[in-house]
């Protein structure tokens, strides 16, 4: 089903036997938008990636890469406002 982009699962019982089920879910149809109550963000989908490659160890790591870019993003925002106001 590579692509499928809304999946609504909630109350069936198999989703139970599924390890890791919405990391899983993710990782597994690329195209996904939306699984059960909520939509897929980009950062949903790398860090089930990440968690489907190395389990939570890889899944943590790529949070913190998240987060560093987060910040990168945000200096370089203030940065563009701060050239901006001076010019």
């Amino acid at each position: 089903m590579p692509q499928l982009k809304v999946l609504y699962m909630k109350g069936n019982p198999c989703v139970k036997k599924i390890y890791a089920y919405r990391k899983a879910t993710i990782a597994t149809l690329p195209r996904l938008t939306y699984l059960d109550d909520r939509p897929v963000f980009k950062d949903d989908r790398r860090t089930s990636e990440a968690f489907m490659r190395g389990g939570l160890t890889a899944e943590r790591e790529e949070r913190k890469i998240l987060k560093q870019e987060e910040r990168d993003q945000a200096e370089r925002s203030q940065a563009a406002f701060r050239q901006m106001v001076d010019q």
